[in-house]
């Protein structure tokens, strides 16, 4: 789960990671690699379990 407020989440995601997955130009492993512009880790799988 991502434990910060939704505009902080804005500020630090990527800003097209999502559309690029929902769209089949990325994969998961790709979402999960650059979803934070600072390369932070993202858990695709505890993102699933929301």
């Amino acid at each position: 789960m991502l434990r910060m407020p939704m505009k902080e989440l804005i500020e630090c995601k990527h800003p097209t990671a999502w559309i690029e997955f929902k769209k089949g130009l990325i994969d998961e492993m790709e979402l999960a690699r650059k979803f934070f512009k600072d390369g932070r880790p993202f858990n695709l799988e505890g993102w699933y379990e929301l």
